[in-house]
């Protein structure tokens, strides 16, 4: 008999086990849907593919490539500076969380609205043809697409 109840125990634990692999394979779904729906929305590729076409206009596709990496690279650099320097700098210039929030929407309402009216496209496309894949990828990609969006977006919420 003795057996039998430790086989019954056994079973029981793996569907204890079973179940609780299943609630944390859902609760990663979820939270993984959750974060990939509010990274898709910042990163706006809507709005990005546009721009990145505009300027890789003419270019080969071995320098667009290099060009997107180098917009991400750099957008990256620029995060991780203000993410460990950012709220000190903050504090050291006395600029408070929410004047902060709402100067970086104005200079995303500029950009949205020159995007709207087709002057930034325009800018991008009389880029001098000598210029090189980076001097490409800094703006409007790197900064004003990549960065600002992940930058308004993500800090909207933080309290002042």
């Amino acid at each position: 008999m003795a057996g039998k109840q430790g086989g019954k125990d056994s079973r029981d634990r793996d569907i204890g086990r079973a179940v609780d692999f299943r609630s944390a394979a859902t609760t990663f779904l979820n939270d993984f849907f959750a974060e990939f729906v509010t990274l898709l929305v910042i990163l706006d590729p809507i709005a990005t593919v546009p721009m990145y076409l505009a300027v890789t206009q003419g270019l080969g596709r071995r320098q667009s490539l290099a060009m997107a990496f180098y917009a991400v690279g750099i957008a990256f650099l620029i995060l991780l500076f203000f993410i460990l320097a950012g709220q000190f700098l903050l504090t050291m210039l006395k600029i408070p969380m929410a004047s902060f929030q709402l100067a970086g929407s104005v200079v995303m309402l500029l950009i949205s609205l020159k995007m709207v009216l087709g002057t930034l496209l325009e800018e991008t496309a009389a880029m001098p043809a000598q210029s090189t894949a980076l001097q490409r990828a800094i703006f409007p990609l790197a900064t004003s697409e990549i960065a600002g969006g992940i930058f308004t977006g993500s800090w909207s919420g933080w309290p002042a």
